[in-house]
């Protein structure tokens, strides 16, 4: 044994002073972990900024691994490896190599203005800290507002010395960047390339005269929302002509016109009434068109201005509540007026499909309830919200509604009380779902029968299983021989017919169970 360990020692012994010779002293020792740099954030992004833009300094690391010769400066052969998980990891990038978050969408400060992510970094063999936790603030940047449809220019009436005008009208544009609170609005005759602001006094919130132009004259009329010291870019032009010399001008009775329109009404149908207006000299039947951001979700008679909803279009409050359109009216001699027709989409309860038949299967391991599941409907409304469910044992009498509504689609039934579920029975259970409007039809009747289950058994001399002290009386002779019944059996019934077995287990003095036996099978005591 000791020559064993002494030839051990001593190849041990070779063995360092080969490896001596292969790994000279100024070789690199890979045992330390990277360490995070300090001082390196904050990180900061603002908000609109594209893909692949980098946030910042790196997250970076270095590694005090030494070169051998006791430089931990460098990262003598280690290769440090980033990468990105947390909460919002998702949402942004990393350079594997530097450490450098990048972005990966735009972000919208209104929407999140920060964001939480988790950075790693190991070295090539497997060392790595602790992750560092770096927070990502995104910074608020004036955003301006989007450009307006183009407008509708029409003629109106100027004054004594200045009788040739434009009326101008205009919607809101569905970008609004931070807020929209004012209009730009220049003109230029068709003829001409440069445009002339008209003055703000004669601007309205969504609509404007221009005054001091020529007869019979047509012109480019554009449009720009402002926020604040932000101006959006300029609408496409909308065009019209003056009126000519001593003729009268149509004239809608009111600027601003509301109608109304059901939710998913069939084409066709008159929307409101019409949106008519005068002429005084009425020389020919006035002409009537629609404009606007929404004119091509409605249909017009053009000899009445009677709006109809259009085929093809479907008229959905909850996607779009508010349609807005320009009624314009030519008198084809020159004169023209228009206004601006507010379309309110009413509200209509709408009900979901009926889901179809559920499935209702006994509760595993249960005799008491039962599991239900069944597959959402169709739905054309209002997203579904929940699901009502109502049973009742049998295919008969009152029903059992379950509130408040499930969320589906499965659910398993077991009142508890005196309300539970009887083992054995047979059930029919329905479904139906709500959306916050209406609810739809209940479905067809699934039916499930819930698990017989395990019934213990009871003694007859029993009155039920919360009997105390339950206690019966047998007679025996005294000198009676061995084998003998004494008295009737002491039966019990089960509930589920299981075959029973009787024992006789325990005395007031123990010595007297040694006296007696029992037929196993029916309780009868020898």
């Amino acid at each position: 044994m000791r020559t064993k360990l002494l030839t051990t020692a001593i190849a041990g012994f070779a063995l360092a002073a080969f490896l001596g010779v292969l790994l000279p002293s100024d070789t690199a020792v890979h045992a330390a972990d990277p360490v995070f740099d300090t001082g390196t954030g904050p990180w900061t992004v603002p908000e609109n900024t594209p893909p692949g833009v980098n946030i910042g300094n790196p997250v970076s690391a270095t590694d005090g691994d030494e070169d051998g010769t006791g430089n931990d400066d460098i990262e003598f052969g280690d290769t440090l490896t980033y990468s990105l998980s947390g909460t919002d990891a998702a949402s942004f990038d990393i350079d594997a190599s530097t450490g450098q978050l990048i972005t990966k969408a735009p972000l919208d400060f209104e929407t999140k203005a920060s964001y939480s992510v988790t950075v790693s970094v190991k070295d090539s063999t497997g060392n790595s800290p602790t992750p560092q936790t770096v927070e990502i603030t995104v910074t608020n940047m004036a955003e301006e507002p989007g450009a307006p449809a183009a407008p509708t220019v029409v003629s109106t009436a100027g004054t004594n010395d200045e009788p040739y005008a434009l009326k101008v009208i205009w919607y809101e544009p569905d970008d609004t960047g931070d807020t929209v609170d004012g209009y730009n609005v220049e003109y230029k005759k068709t003829t001409e390339t440069s445009f002339t602001s008209v003055d703000a006094a004669d601007i309205s919130g969504t609509t404007a005269t221009i005054t001091e132009l020529e007869e019979d004259t047509s012109y480019q009329v554009r449009v720009q929302a402002t926020d604040g010291a932000d101006a959006g870019p300029w609408s496409l032009s909308g065009v019209g002509s003056t009126n000519k010399e001593d003729n009268a001008l149509p004239a809608f009775e009111s600027p601003t016109v509301a109608r109304n329109v059901l939710e998913n009404s069939e084409p066709g149908l008159v929307v409101g009434f019409e949106v008519s207006a005068t002429d005084d000299d009425n020389v020919l039947p006035l002409t009537y068109s629609l404009h606007g951001p929404d004119a091509n979700s409605f249909d017009l008679q053009a000899s009445t201005g009677q709006i109809r909803t259009k085929r093809g279009v479907v008229y959905d409050a909850e996607t779009k509540s508010t349609l807005y359109v320009t009624m314009t009216v030519s008198d084809r001699q020159g004169g023209t007026d228009a206004t601006a027709v507010t379309i309110t989409v009413v509200n209509v309860p709408e009900a979901p499909s009926t889901p179809a038949r559920p499935t209702v299967r006994a509760t595993p391991g249960s005799s008491r309830s039962l599991d239900v599941s069944w597959t959402a409907p169709d739905n054309t409304g209002p997203a579904i919200t929940g699901y009502d469910i109502r049973y009742r044992e049998g295919n008969s009498g009152s029903f059992t509604v379950i509130t408040p509504a499930v969320a589906g689609p499965t659910h398993t039934i077991a009142p508890t009380g005196d309300a539970q579920l009887t083992p054995g029975a047979s059930y029919e259970v329905y479904v139906r779902a709500q959306n916050g409007e209406s609810p739809s039809q209940w479905s067809a009747a699934g039916t499930g029968r819930t698990s017989i289950g395990n019934s213990d058994p009871v003694f007859d001399d029993r009155s039920s299983l919360t009997e105390t002290n339950p206690t019966t009386t047998r007679t025996v002779a005294e000198n009676t021989r061995a084998g003998q019944s004494i008295g009737r059996a002491v039966g019990a019934v089960d509930g589920n017919g299981d075959a029973r077995t009787y024992r006789l287990v325990t005395a007031v003095d123990a010595t007297h169970v040694a006296k007696f036996d029992i037929n196993e099978s029916t309780g009868q005591i020898l």
